[in-house]
């Protein structure tokens, strides 16, 4: 059986950009063009690897955007298939290495900027009351153990149920204030924490 090649229309043509129109003044990012979220490094990739020059002014935009991003994960070594996801700020990869109990997440910024940004909120918050998982920051990148993303009401309801978190007030607080997606909140030694720093709202 002949495995089917990865061939994705942004090849072929630049992506459009499809969450309202375009404005000079707001960084464009790859998650509001029509290059799906699952090829979000490979594009990044080929905008430094193959492509000769931009082929559209959002292009150009987005290839002056992840420049610092791509050239971190240059340094690091980092691959395709170490990527585990990405969003407006950050591209996010997961590696296995002996030398540590579990695996660990780096994360790449796109722009020092938004590097310090976050930075910034994690050092303003102390991780063990105010429930932040420990992370690393690194000029400029961040590391920090893998976790369960909840993701769901419906796990965290499970979890509380079966008594496998302590921090109970605080899990209640989150239900009360977000509803929906849960994405931004992961189970850490038993507690209930913020995974993702720039959105921490407490």
């Amino acid at each position: 059986m002949t495995r089917k090649i990865h061939d994705p229309r942004w090849r072929k043509r630049p992506p459009r950009q499809i969450h309202g129109q375009f404005q000079q003044s707001h960084p464009v990012s790859i998650s509001t063009t029509t290059v799906p979220r699952n090829d979000s490094w490979l594009y990044i990739k080929f905008l430094y690897e193959e492509l000769v020059e931009p082929r559209s002014r959002i292009e150009s935009r987005l290839k002056d955007r992840y420049e610092h991003c791509y050239r971190q994960g240059q340094n690091l070594g980092l691959t395709q298939a170490q990527w585990i996801g990405g969003g407006d700020f950050k591209q996010v990869f997961l590696v296995e290495n002996l030398s540590f109990p579990q695996p660990q997440v780096i994360k790449l910024f796109n722009t020092p900027i938004e590097w310090q940004s976050e930075k910034d909120i994690y050092d303003k918050h102390d991780c063990k009351t105010q429930y932040l998982l420990p992370h690393k920051y690194y000029q400029y990148y961040a590391v920090c153990d893998r976790v369960e993303v909840v993701n769901t009401e419906a796990r965290l309801q499970r979890a509380l149920d079966q008594g496998k978190i302590t921090n109970t007030d605080f899990a209640k607080k989150i239900f009360e204030r977000f509803t929906g997606s849960l994405h931004n909140f992961g189970f850490y030694q038993d507690m209930l924490v913020w995974i993702d720093i720039d959105t921490v709202q407490i």
